[in-house]
């Protein structure tokens, strides 16, 4: 077996009460570690309420490129970029506010060793929001993400991000598939798929926003 430290934990803010799961940093949700495959796993089986993305603010591109695969799973996101001091000394500064606008989520700078931006970041767990994704697939691709979800009752949520994996050919996707949905849901999602065919990027755009 594998192991893979994963740490829960308690926050109440307010009058409410939150359950922490602490995953393994990870660049992808396409797994290619042990440490990612945890977290896509965590992420498919719990749905959680809110999702944080604790990203390091000097390093933004590679952030927003995990921010991105994050929007595609349909559930309220927080992005919060740490060490926001150390990038200012860099000579990277981030207009915090217009990113929030283009992901329509909350964007909280922090600098944690300092409690720095922490009172904000509870304020954004209270009313986090869902953004939309980033790209669009093209008319067909679109269409067969839409049709997988029909098939995904219970991860309506986060259908999207799953159509993709399995038009990505993600390896362990299907044992999921069919210990959650059984083998005939996996048979009609093969069917899709290979209808779907090999992503055209011709026809894939970025949103504008």
């Amino acid at each position: 077996g594998t192991s893979v430290e994963v740490t829960t934990g308690s926050l109440r803010i307010g009058e409410r009460n939150f359950t922490v799961i602490d995953t393994p940093g990870i660049n992808s949700l396409h797994p290619h570690s042990d440490d990612e495959r945890v977290t896509r796993d965590i992420l498919l089986e719990r749905q959680p309420d809110v999702i944080v993305q604790v990203a390091d603010a000097k390093n933004l591109s590679r952030a927003l490129s995990l921010t991105s695969q994050l929007l595609e799973c349909g559930r309220p996101l927080v992005l919060c970029l740490n060490m926001s001091d150390e990038a200012e000394q860099a000579g990277v500064h981030i207009d915090t506010r217009e990113l929030s606008r283009l992901l329509g989520i909350e964007v909280i700078p922090t600098v944690a060793p300092e409690g720095e931006g922490l009172s904000a970041l509870k304020r954004a767990l209270l009313a986090p929001r869902t953004g939309a994704p980033l790209v669009a697939y093209g008319r067909e691709i679109e269409k067969g993400l839409a049709r997988v979800g029909k098939l995904l009752p219970e991860h309506l949520g986060c259908a999207r991000a799953l159509g993709l994996m399995f038009l990505a050919g993600e390896p362990g996707l299907e044992a999921w598939a069919t210990r959650t949905y059984g083998a005939a849901a996996l048979a009609s999602i093969r069917a899709i798929m290979a209808e779907t065919g090999a992503l055209d990027w011709r026809a894939v755009t970025i949103a504008q926003r």
